[in-house]
């Protein structure tokens, strides 16, 4: 399989990253690359692979910002449009109640924690005189 096959391989299953698809065709040097790039034009968008993450991740199924930024900068995601992008985002804890929904049991703090929402933001939705960790 050619390495302009493999890419299309690669994006016919879902939009990559620009440096998710240089892995696949590690063994092209850059200028190589870069022609095989330009000659598949608008098919390789950073911000396609990124609006689809997104989307994937929004109301019940939201992941924290802490996580998200993990998970996307693991692909590849350039820091730039990354930051752009979790910027605009609602807040946090907004976010965090569209997952629990008026859920305040430490279940559903536990799935917060899990999801990779920070401390402060569960801590912000749940009494204080309770101690929500990923132990209880």
């Amino acid at each position: 399989m050619t390495p302009r096959e493999r890419l299309l391989q690669q994006l016919h299953r879902r939009d990559r990253f620009r440096a998710e698809l240089r892995a696949a065709v590690s063994e092209l040097d850059d200028d190589d690359f870069e022609t095989l790039v330009r000659q598949l034009g608008e098919l390789i968008d950073d911000r396609r692979p990124l609006d689809a993450y997104l989307c994937a991740n929004e109301g019940q199924r939201a992941k924290g910002r802490p996580r998200m930024r993990e998970e996307l900068t693991a692909r590849g995601c350039p820091p730039d449009l990354l930051e752009t992008a979790l910027s605009a985002l609602p807040p946090e804890e907004e976010r965090a109640r569209d997952v629990i929904g008026n859920d305040r049991t430490p279940r559903a703090a536990r799935r917060l924690m899990a999801r990779g929402f920070d401390e402060e933001t569960v801590a912000a939705l749940f009494p204080r005189d309770r101690d929500f960790t990923m132990e209880s």
